[in-house]
């Protein structure tokens, strides 16, 4: 039996379908319809290059590989999602004026989303939440690469905090950004 090795979520349009099967078989893949071909190399890899576009959304895909006897093998099969829509801007619902050094940022983006936060030339990631809610607390989270969390903001400087959000597919947002103040004197 062939195997599809390609993902089944992709934000191209126009995928190639890739995959396993015997040593030098005829493989034929089926999507909406059309049948398109290949031969799998000596290791056994195939290719098949998608010519049209494909709209956002799902297809099921077939693939059967027949070997040079005229056996033909169960059928593989695959639900394709194609996604190339990005995410919505993700928002902040923190505030933008804190007395706290390390503050903890927090706000909504595309559930299942990766969130990408950069302040002070610092990158910290999260993923939203199934609701969409994130948070990212600079007293305890890592940068990325990181080791240790960074150092304390600085009283009286403002701060340019950037955001984005990548979905499943890897598809990103616009991006966010918010001035961050920190005040931590005394009226």
């Amino acid at each position: 039996t062939p195997v599809i090795t390609s993902p089944a979520l992709t934000n191209d349009s126009t995928p190639p379908i890739t995959g396993t099967a015997e040593n030098l078989s005829d493989v034929y893949l089926v999507l909406q319809g059309t049948t398109y071909s290949t031969t799998t190399s000596s290791s056994g890899q195939w290719t098949v290059n998608i010519p049209q576009t494909l709209a956002d959304g799902m297809y099921p895909v077939q693939v059967t590989a027949r070997d040079a006897v005229g056996n033909t093998s169960q059928p593989a099969l695959q639900n394709l999602r194609v996604d190339t829509t990005a995410p919505g801007l993700p928002q902040f619902t923190s505030t933008n004026r804190t007395n706290d050094e390390t503050p903890q940022f927090t706000g909504i983006a595309e559930p299942g989303s990766i969130i990408t936060l950069t302040i002070n030339g610092a990158t910290f990631s999260t993923a939203a939440s199934p609701n969409g809610a994130w948070n990212i607390d600079l007293g305890t989270a890592l940068p990325n690469g990181g080791t240790n969390p960074i150092a304390p903001l600085v009283n009286g400087q403002t701060y340019t905090v950037t955001l984005t959000s990548t979905d499943a597919a890897g598809n990103n947002s616009q991006s966010a950004s918010q001035s961050l103040q920190i005040d931590t004197m005394a009226p």
